[in-house]
C-alpha cells in the first residue's frame, strides 16, 4: 500500500481539493428547447399598430411565453430566448397587448383597456410547427 510521507501530505490534500473544485465549478446549462422560427404582420384598423405586443400563452405547459413587439411596417418576430429566436413548436393563444401613455400622463395603459389579453378570450389559436412558421397578417378591426 502507498504512503505518503508527512511532508507531501498537505500538498496531496491541497490538490485533491483544487481537482474536486474544479469538477464542481463547471456546470452544464439545462438543455434548450428547440425553437423555429415565427414571423408575420399585425394590423389594426387596416393600419400596422407599431408598438403593440404580441405574447404567445402556451396551451399545454407553464413557463415562458413568447412574445414581439410589432414594428413600424407592422412585422413581427416572435423572441423565446433570444431576440427573434422564434417559438418551441406547440399550440398557443395570443395574447395583445397596446400600452401607450394616456393623454393626460400619469401611467401606460393598455389601449384595448384587456379585450385582447384575456387568455379565455385569446385572439386566435396558433399552432407553431417545427419548420419557419409565416403567420401571415393578423388584422384587429
Amino acid at each position: 500500500m502507498f504512503k505518503f510521507k508527512t511532508s507531501h501530505r498537505p500538498w496531496a490534500i491541497l490538490s485533491s481539493l483544487v481537482l474536486l473544485l474544479l469538477g464542481c465549478s463547471q456546470k452544464s446549462e439545462p438543455a434548450r428547447t428547440p425553437t423555429f422560427p415565427v414571423t408575420g404582420k399585425f394590423m389594426y384598423d387596416g393600419k400596422p399598430a407599431a408598438g403593440v405586443m404580441l405574447k404567445l400563452l402556451p396551451e399545454t405547459t407553464k413557463g415562458r411565453m413568447p412574445t414581439a413587439t410589432v414594428r413600424e411596417d407592422g412585422s413581427f418576430a416572435l423572441s423565446y430566448y433570444g431576440q427573434d429566436d422564434g417559438a418551441p413548436a406547440g399550440k398557443y393563444r395570443l395574447l395583445v397587448l397596446w400600452m401607450r401613455p394616456p393623454a393626460n400622463g400619469g401611467l401606460p395603459q393598455d389601449y384595448f383597456r384587456g379585450r385582447y389579453a384575456d387568455p379565455q378570450h385569446a385572439v386566435k389559436t396558433i399552432e407553431v410547427r417545427e419548420a419557419p412558421n409565416d403567420l401571415g397578417t393578423i388584422s384587429l378591426p
